[in-house]
């Protein structure tokens, strides 16, 4: 029972790791897709990691 539990918590944070991952890929693609400088961009996706 604790290997079962174990092996579900470590399934879990593997999904919310990739999950965390593809949505800092999908702000810079919606950011290039809409048509953001590279400059504009890099600060979006470092406010975002900051916090901001």
């Amino acid at each position: 029972m604790k290997y079962t539990s174990f092996g579900i918590l470590l399934v879990c944070v593997a999904l919310l790791c990739v999950g965390h991952g593809l949505h800092g890929s999908l702000v810079a693609i919606s950011a290039q897709g809409a048509d953001f400088g590279a400059d504009v961009t890099g600060l979006i996706m470092s406010g975002y990691s900051a916090g901001c």
